[in-house]
């Protein structure tokens, strides 16, 4: 039976034209900066800021000496082994295979009617990949740069404080690595499911970041440091990746969905 027409165009790759590269570069710029300017993520970077601070100042030392006593317990245990799932190769991998494999399937079907769906879905993998990454590579260079000391320093020696600019691996504790890639790869996930699952993906981030904090392997402001970087990483993505022209990766939320089906019952009973 032939294919219609109409269904190999729809499902055809989507059109790119490298002309049009300069434009979409530069809607992605404003939008990312209409997203990182906007009054509730400046709100949001403030408030996490103050977290931030007064983690530092009044909860961080005692937290981590509390949780340094049950460093060899079973519950430790349990939480190292949560904690190897929030690795940024983890977190990485798995939207870049993701996009790999969406869009192989997307190009060996072409010709069939689900290719679009699945295009849209390699686009999505590819925006989570992005908002793991882009806070990765920032994350990276702000350990350097702000040269925290590690839990295991202050239990150690009692040194509680920053050596700016310092290559050792020891004084890079924030932000927290793991709670960024987790962060990074729940906020990604959030963007573009369905609102229902929000919780489910909050949790999962949520969990993987306090991971980190039960094994001190992190104070609780390095946590809270990565999370807030990675949040808004994505939503600058988000900007980013609307201004360019890829907004069908992002659900739209119909305030009208409830109604339409609570009428469509109505009907049927009627019936």
């Amino acid at each position: 039976m032939a294919v219609p027409l109409k269904k190999l165009v729809r499902a055809a790759p989507p059109p790119f034209d490298l002309r049009r590269l300069p434009a979409m570069a530069w809607g992605a710029f404003l939008g990312a900066l209409r997203s990182l300017f906007r009054v509730s993520t400046i709100a949001f970077i403030v408030v996490a800021l103050a977290l931030i601070v007064g983690s530092y100042l009044y909860i961080d030392r005692p937290v981590a000496t509390w949780l340094h006593k049950f460093e060899k317990s079973s519950v430790t245990g349990f939480f190292r082994a949560i904690t190897e799932l929030g690795s940024a190769a983890v977190m990485l991998a798995l939207p870049f295979l993701a996009t790999a494999a969406l869009g192989g399937a997307a190009l060996l079907l072409r010709s069939s009617e689900r290719a679009a769906a699945l295009w849209r879905a390699a686009g999505q993998s590819f925006f989570v990949f992005c908002c793991v990454a882009l806070p990765a590579a920032i994350g990276l260079v702000a350990k350097i740069g702000i040269g925290r000391a590690r839990p295991r320093i202050f239990f150690d020696g009692g040194v509680y404080g920053f050596t700016p600019v310092s290559f050792n691996y020891d004084w890079h504790s924030m932000p927290s690595g793991h709670s960024l890639a987790a962060a990074g790869f729940a906020a990604g996930l959030a963007l573009i499911a369905p609102l229902p699952v929000f919780p489910i993906i909050a949790f999962f981030g949520a969990m993987i970041a306090f991971s980190r904090v039960t094994t001190t392997a992190h104070f609780f402001g390095d946590a809270l440091a990565g999370g807030a970087l990675a949040i808004v990483c994505a939503i600058v993505l988000k900007g980013a990746f609307r201004g360019m022209g890829s907004k069908k990766i992002f659900p739209t939320w119909d305030p009208n969905k409830k109604l339409r089906l609570r009428s469509i019952s109505l009907s049927m009973k009627r019936r």
